[in-house]
């Protein structure tokens, strides 16, 4: 049983957790984004799908951007945005970027002088991407970044002529540009180049930029839709400013399952996206390549899971790959759904992994959040420590049964900034976690 016993505007002060190897107490206390100017909770509202920026010169400031809806009866969300200034212990809503403007999935990142940017597309799917140059406290004009439905975004952040490349990729349903999902900034987000197509498309899928500017892109066939296959690409010349971006022929990837969407604890939504991300280190895994979604794993005799975490990982470049990990340690057969698994890769090459699971409530739609971490390569994780009390997925859902398609994670050297959605005040709402201990400046 999880009873919030009391519960501050914007924090949890205390909760009672069941005893267990897995129940650890929250080792840091949710941050509520999307409040009023006196920091209070706005009742009736919904948001999800959250994406954050921080700020590398000065990791105080961060901002966060999520689809809003000021009404759970309505269809019509926004882009939402909120921002910090004293590491993520006190949040600003000002509002939307436009006001009556259908927006969805956003996508937040920084260059490397701390200019954040809001990639956000509109109804007829068209992507708009905004600059900040004071924290996210306010943002400048739109430029247009074609785009398309589930777009992702990563941002290059070497010390080469590659620095701040901006990269977006989209699925190739419900957009402008289905033939030509990638498309390329060189000069931060300021204008971009003309579309280019990719060999076998991918969807639900993100980017990664490797530590000599290499691009990295993991999802799902997408031409035609084939959830169960997922697929690897890389692009070694995307880094040069003179040259049309090419890509390899993917790789297919073995995940160990296939992965479901629409249907369980988010039914008109996703379950996980294709996480790819590489150990930019000096450490004895630089270079390597990780993988991670959320896959339903093939039966093993009478045992099934619907869902479970899998990490796979390449040192070869992305042409051979380990076999599969399972990140989510409860036991095999629970009938658990452990979902939205999210992974950032840190400085020193730390892997940071968070989703939901149901393992503990038994319940499709009651769950909870939980971190881990590896620090040997993905070989092993720490024990999950649990992040919130538990809550019902289901609770304040706007006109679309989700809680958004994603969360958003950014390591650093000694932990990491999470923005992700729960109900646990009974609605959909946006909220920051810092998962270990803060950077020492």
């Amino acid at each position: 049983m999880f009873t919030i016993m009391v519960r501050s505007p914007q924090v949890f002060v205390a909760a009672l957790f069941p005893l267990g190897a897995a129940a650890a107490v929250l080792a840091q206390a949710p941050v509520q984004v999307n409040v009023s100017s006196m920091g209070f909770n706005i009742p009736g509202d919904a948001a999800n799908e959250p994406s954050i920026a921080v700020d590398p010169t000065n990791p105080r400031r961060m901002a966060i951007g999520w689809r809003q809806f000021d009404s759970i009866s309505s269809s019509i969300r926004e882009a939402g945005w909120g921002w910090s200034e004293d590491a993520g212990r006190t949040w600003h809503f000002p509002g939307v970027l436009e006001r009556g403007v259908f927006r969805s999935d956003p996508l937040l990142g920084s260059l490397a002088d701390g200019t954040f940017l809001y990639c956000s597309m509109r109804q007829d799917f068209y992507c708009q991407m905004y600059r900040s140059e004071n924290g996210g406290q306010s943002w400048g004009p739109s430029v247009p970044s074609y785009g398309g439905d589930k777009s992702w975004m990563a941002i290059d952040r070497t010390k080469g002529p590659s620095r701040d490349h901006t990269y977006l990729h989209w699925s190739t349903e419900e957009n402008p540009y289905p033939g030509t999902p990638f498309v390329r900034s060189t000069d931060g987000g300021l204008t971009f180049d003309a579309p280019v197509s990719m060999p076998d498309p991918m969807r639900w899928g993100t980017l990664a930029v490797g530590a000599e500017g290499a691009l990295f892109i993991a999802g799902v066939r997408s031409l035609p839709l084939d959830s169960d296959t997922f697929l690897f690409t890389r692009s070694d010349n995307a880094r040069d400013a003179s040259q049309a971006v090419s890509f390899t022929q993917p790789r297919v990837l073995a995940m160990g399952g296939g992965m479901p969407w629409a249907t369980g604890p988010n039914p008109s939504g996703l379950l996980a996206q294709v996480w790819v991300d590489v150990d930019r280190s000096d450490g004895p895994y630089s270079g390597r390549i990780y993988v991670l979604s959320g896959v339903d794993p093939a039966p093993v005799g009478a045992v099934n899971d619907p869902l479970d975490v899998h990490l796979i990982w390449s040192d070869s470049g992305g042409t051979t790959w380990s076999p599969y990990t399972r990140v989510n340690p409860d036991p095999m057969g629970a009938n658990s759904w452990n979902w939205h698994g999210t992974m950032s890769v840190a400085p020193n090459g730390r892997i940071e992994v968070v989703w939901l699971s149901t393992h503990e409530s038994g319940s499709m739609n009651v769950a909870r959040l939980y971190s881990t971490s590896s620090t040997d390569g993905g070989s092993t994780f720490a024990a999950p420590v649990a992040q919130t009390p538990a809550f019902n997925s289901t609770a304040g859902w706007p006109q679309q049964q989700k809680m958004g398609d994603y969360f958003h994670m950014v390591s650093d050297l000694t932990g990491a900034d999470l923005a992700f959605c729960t109900t646990v005040n009974g609605e959909q709402d946006v909220y920051y976690l810092r998962i270990g201990p803060r950077p020492q400046r």
